[in-house]
């Protein structure tokens, strides 16, 4: 499973299903936003 559907499914998460998430899937969710943001940031350069 790649980084951005594993942030895909925990977002889908959050908005449908009241249990808590764990400090892991916060962490990853956290990951996947820096990552995103280093990949807009390489594309705002080109």
């Amino acid at each position: 499973m790649t980084r951005l559907s594993k942030a895909q499914q925990l977002a889908d998460r959050l908005r449908h299903d009241p249990t808590p998430v764990t400090t892991l899937e916060i962490g990853e969710a956290a990951a996947t936003i820096y990552y995103l943001l280093d990949l807009l940031e390489e594309l705002q350069e080109e």
